[in-house]
Order: C-alpha cells, then sequence, then structure tokens
C-alpha cells in the first residue's frame, strides 16, 4: 500500500514536501479537501504520472526537471515479497526503518524530511515487524 509520497518541484508543490496518505493504521483512508489550485488532484497526478502510466510530469514553473523527483512510499506484507528480491527489499526496508535523523545533518534542517522521519516512526511500532518499508523515486 502507498502510505506517503515525497515530492520535490511537481506542479505547485514547490520545494520538498512530505504529503501523508494515511495518517495511523486504523485510518487507511484519507479525504483531502482544500479550495482549488492547492494541490488535491497533484497528489494523484503525481502518482498516475510517474508510476502508472509513466507519462511526463508538470514541474513546478521556472524549476528544471533534473531538480524535481515523485517518491511513493510504500508499506509491503513481507509475506508478498519472495525470490530473489527479497534480500534486497529487506536491506532497503531495513535501512528506511532504522534511519536515525541525528546522524543526518539534512533531516534536521529540511522540514519535509523531519516530518517524513516523524510518519515512519509513527508507523514503526505497528508494522516493522511485519511490513517492508520502501520508496521508489523518480
Amino acid at each position: 500500500m502507498i502510505t506517503g509520497l515525497l515530492l520535490r518541484h511537481y506542479k505547485n508543490y514547490e520545494n520538498q514536501r512530505f504529503i501523508p496518505l494515511m495518517d495511523c493504521p486504523d485510518h487507511m483512508f484519507s479525504i483531502y479537501i482544500g479550495n482549488n489550485g492547492v494541490g488535491k488532484s497533484a497528489i494523484l497526478e503525481a502518482l498516475n504520472e510517474a508510476f502508472c502510466n509513466h507519462r511526463q510530469w508538470n514541474v513546478t514553473q521556472g524549476v528544471k526537471k533534473t531538480d524535481s523527483y515523485i517518491c511513493p512510499v510504500f508499506l509491503i506484507p513481507k509475506a508478498q515479497i519472495t525470490g530473489k528480491v527479497k534480500a534486497n527489499v529487506e536491506a532497503v526496508s531495513n535501512f528506511f526503518w532504522s534511519d536515525e535523523p541525528d546522524k543526518n545533518a539534512n533531516v534536521s534542517t529540511t522540514a519535509a524530511l523531519k516530518s517524513f522521519i516523524d510518519y515512519k516512526n509513527s508507523l514503526k511500532p505497528v508494522f516493522s515487524k511485519s511490513h517492508y518499508f520502501v520508496m521508489v523515486g523518480t
């Protein structure tokens, strides 16, 4: 399941933003409400354009595409990953589950990454034993 989205310079999301798609393990349904032009549709378009249909996507006006990215955050049940990729997925997941923000100076100065780490830490007690935590960006 996709649980969050890290964006940088995508449409009206300037700079780096972390958008949680579920706020806690008991609430796996999200509703986004807001005025026109605040980015509600951009969340779904980012997932659709970059990962479902592999289309070219719109970057924030005035920014180079090479400076932007779309990176969804996944929780994958461990039982669903088998075969040759299991060791690689487990290594990536272990890195993300155990990443400590105090050891990385960039995290403490970036609000989006701090938000992402806080979010990950809120999921860890419930999901770390049963699910892989993986990010894949484009």
